[in-house]
């Protein structure tokens, strides 16, 4: 299954709002590249979403087209970035379990 791209409305860590097509592509054990193409972004939205990104963790998503569909996405991590001064920007992204943790030895 290949999710197109939708428009869709998201909340990033409980608080940032932002319009965005997103487009969600299944990967193994229900993980998935998720694609968000952020829309009509203020100057101010287009350094907000820049921090975030810089942020390098796991940022927690809210999304209309997430909950309609019933992905268990709760959190992206975003590995890619595109943008220019148009106030255009691209995240490509993986998506996050939280309930997993990496433990290195």
């Amino acid at each position: 299954m290949l999710s197109q791209k939708i428009l869709d409305n998201i909340m990033l860590e409980g608080k940032y709002k932002y319009s965005v097509y997103t487009t969600i592509e299944p990967r193994k054990n229900d993980d998935y590249n998720i694609r968000l193409e952020f829309l009509n972004l203020t100057p101010e939205d287009y350094q907000q979403v820049a921090e975030l990104y810089k942020l390098n963790k796991s940022l927690e998503i809210k999304s209309d087209l997430i909950s309609r569909n019933g992905y268990n996405i709760t959190h992206i991590l975003t590995h890619k970035i595109a943008s220019n001064n148009l106030l255009d920007m691209v995240w490509e992204c993986f998506s996050d379990d939280t309930t997993m943790s990496l433990i290195i030895e």
